[in-house]
């Protein structure tokens, strides 16, 4: 595997981790609309992320402006739909954003305490 194919793969093992902990934790509330959001975020935004990660490989040649504009536009209405759906169906919205959160927090981490470690 080559590096961007590692980096993506750890940031989304981290992302899972992040997630696994904020699920353990609304399990105190016994709340299913809580974990269920908490897992229906952290999952959108894994979705997200390999969205962006296929597109950096693709990107090329003078349609690139083109093609990155329909992908962005593709992966906020997969977004809205997703979470209008959830909400719809009676999950907590603020349990969504925190698992959606979950993987910018993932790439936070990463580059703070790990990706200097591996360029030395």
């Amino acid at each position: 595997m080559d590096e961007k194919t590692i980096l993506a793969y750890q940031i989304r093992k981290l992302t899972l981790l992040l997630a696994g902990v904020l699920i353990v934790l609304s399990l105190i509330f016994k709340e299913a609309s809580i974990t269920g959001g908490i897992a229906i975020g952290a999952l959108v935004s894994i979705i997200g992320f390999n969205m962006v990660v296929k597109m950096a490989y693709k990107i090329n040649g003078p349609s690139a402006g083109r093609s990155a504009r329909a992908n962005y536009l593709l992966r906020y209405m997969i977004y809205a739909l997703i979470f209008g759906v959830s909400y719809w169906r009676g999950f907590n919205i603020f349990a969504l954003l925190a698992g959606f959160l979950c993987n910018k927090a993932a790439i936070l981490i990463y580059t703070r305490f790990f990706a200097d470690k591996e360029v030395k």
